[in-house]
Order: structure tokens, then C-alpha cells, then sequence
């Protein structure tokens, strides 16, 4: 009986010795073995170019979609601190700072279906359609906002609108410059001959994805913007826009009058959200901050009347202030 047992024994041990390869672990390719090493989650690549404007999004990607890579994006960017955070009330106020910053973003997502919106007057007025299908999701970073806009919930269009205090020190052939320098030479230039002088006020970049347009709206608005449009779908669309506008009115731009009269009212009076309304954004701002001299008004004193005019005296030769230079921006600021 004992000899039965040990002979069952090594049959088993010579079978087991004997089993498929298949049943062991197959060993991972090199890369794909360095790549789980060093903690590397294999997933979609960031677009370069003009198209970096994406990330790791495609043109025509779900605004949710969107929302879900900005969330990504801002737990990178607090990854850092809550890694250097040990105690628990500063890990708890700062994930309650980063939900509150996503919340924020939320909250920008409209959809334009014929209601108010602030954005009818603003400088985006002409980049939206209401009762289309449409609608727009902002982030405020640093030195702009970044308008992402929809067509039956497809991204179709990013519009970046530079603060003022950058387009007020940077003059646009020379932001146009520093478009260059990143993109290289663009594909062309749009002039405007009116008052018999030609000024450029928009540049062309293109690459297999996206267009950009990069446009000058200090006329009216005081910034530059950078469009950046799905090559296909998107500047179909936008082109056909702006062969409809031309076809049948000035652009919100021009008429200046109506939409300051617009927003002052009968009174001619207006409130302190005049910067709101004309941008869209929610802003806290001292509208005199900044301001050039010559913009500046002189009080009238209290006692003119209407008495008799004096005798008119030749007014004192004063030395004018030479001009200051146009400040620069704080910091170097970001091309998109």
C-alpha cells in the first residue's frame, strides 16, 4: 500500500513538471512593462501644435466630455498640495477649495435658447446663435478667458479673449509677432482700409485639425482674441456666419451707439455692471484704475451760471507732460 502511495506521488510531481506553458504568467512585452514601471496609464495623447488648444479632447467632443478634462486638469494642478498636506483640516479646506473652483466652471455652462444670457452684448455676441442648438462653457485663467463653444453639443469652436490690460500694452502687429513666433508665418492677413489707412486686424494659422484666427477687437471691446475652429465642421460654419453678416448687418462692433444706449437706458444713466454686460463675465472693477490722462474729466465748479461771459484772456502757455510709454503687462503673458 505504501509503495502504491509513493508511486501515485511522483506520477503527480512528474505531471505537474509535465503542465502547458499556458498556465503560467506570459511575460509582458519590454514597453509595456516599463510602461506599468514607471506608474504610465496608456490613454489619449495631447495635441500639439495649434491644436494643443485641445489637450487630450477631439473636436466634436460632448461637453461633458469637456467638463470631465478640465476636472482632470485641476486634480493635477492640487495633486502637488495635498501631497505636501499632513493635516487633515488643510487636506479638507483644500478639496473643498478645488470642488468649489470645478462647481464655479460648472455654473458657466449655458445653453443659448432665447433667454438672457449677459452675452448678448458682450464680446463673444457674435460667435453664438440663440435658438441654434447652442452653447458655451468659460474658464478665467491668468490672463484670459477661454470660451468653449457647442453645436448640438459638439465643440466646435475655443475662443480666447485676452484681458485688457495686456491688449492695452501689447499693440496687435507685435501680439501678431508673438503669434508668429510660436506658429510660424501665418497663412494670411486681413486688412482694413478705413479712414484711408491700412491696418491689419486679424491673422490665419492652420494645421491638420484646427484654424486659427487671431483678431483685433480694441475698437470696441479693448482685447484680442484667438479662435480656434475645427477645421472641418467648424469653419464651415463660422464662414458661413460671417458671409450672412455682411450680407445684412454691421457687426455688434460697429454699433457702438445703440448698444451703449442699450445698456444706459433712457436716463442715459448706467450701472456700475456696464464691464459685465459688455463682456459677459461677472468683474470687480475700478473703471478709473488705469485710465490714460486724456480719458480723465475735468470737474466743472459749482459756480458757473449763467452770468455774462468775461472778457476772454489768452490762456497761459503750460508745459505739456511728455507722453507716458503704454505700461507693460505685469508678467509675460501667455500665447495660446
Amino acid at each position: 500500500m505504501t509503495r502504491s502511495l509513493t508511486l501515485a506521488a511522483l506520477a503527480a510531481c512528474t505531471l505537474g513538471a509535465l503542465a502547458p506553458a499556458a498556465t503560467l504568467a506570459a511575460p509582458e512585452a519590454p514597453a509595456a512593462a516599463a510602461g506599468k514601471a514607471a506608474g504610465k496609464d496608456e490613454g489619449p495623447k495631447p495635441k500639439e501644435g495649434i491644436s494643443a488648444i485641445l489637450g487630450t479632447l477631439d473636436w466634436g467632443a460632448h461637453h461633458s466630455e469637456v467638463l470631465a478634462r478640465i476636472k482632470a486638469d485641476l486634480d493635477e494642478k492640487y495633486r502637488d498640495r495635498l501631497a505636501k498636506t499632513v493635516d487633515t483640516l488643510s487636506v479638507d479646506r483644500i478639496l473643498k477649495e478645488k470642488a468649489a473652483a470645478f462647481a464655479a466652471i460648472e455654473k458657466t455652462y449655458i445653453r443659448f435658447t432665447g433667454q438672457r444670457t449677459g452675452y448678448e452684448a458682450s464680446l463673444i455676441a457674435d460667435d453664438f446663435q440663440t435658438n441654434n442648438d447652442e452653447a458655451v462653457l468659460r474658464i478665467d485663467d491668468r490672463d484670459a478667458q477661454r470660451y468653449y463653444f457647442f453645436k448640438n453639443d459638439r465643440l466646435w469652436k475655443v475662443l480666447v479673449a485676452y484681458n485688457a490690460a495686456i491688449s492695452s500694452a501689447v499693440p496687435f502687429p507685435q501680439f501678431l509677432d508673438q503669434v508668429q513666433s510660436k506658429y510660424g508665418k501665418p497663412l494670411s492677413v486681413d486688412h482694413d482700409d478705413a479712414g484711408g489707412k491700412k491696418t491689419i486686424v486679424a491673422g490665419h494659422w492652420a494645421d491638420d485639425l484646427t484654424h486659427l484666427v487671431v483678431e483685433d477687437r480694441t475698437g470696441f471691446f479693448g482685447t484680442f482674441v484667438m479662435k480656434f475652429l475645427d477645421k472641418g465642421e467648424g469653419l464651415a460654419l463660422e464662414q458661413a456666419r460671417e458671409g450672412k453678416e455682411r450680407a445684412t448687418a454691421p457687426r455688434a462692433s460697429a454699433n457702438t451707439e445703440g448698444l451703449v444706449a442699450d445698456i444706459m437706458g433712457d436716463g442715459g444713466e448706467t450701472g456700475s455692471d456696464v464691464v459685465d454686460q459688455l463682456t459677459g463675465v461677472d468683474h470687480q472693477v475700478d473703471l478709473r484704475s488705469g485710465r490714460p490722462e486724456y480719458e480723465t474729466l475735468t470737474p466743472v465748479p459749482e459756480d458757473v451760471g449763467e452770468a455774462a461771459p468775461a472778457q476772454k484772456k489768452k490762456p497761459k502757455a503750460t508745459k505739456r507732460a511728455p507722453k507716458a510709454a503704454p505700461a507693460k503687462p505685469a508678467e509675460p503673458f501667455i500665447i495660446y
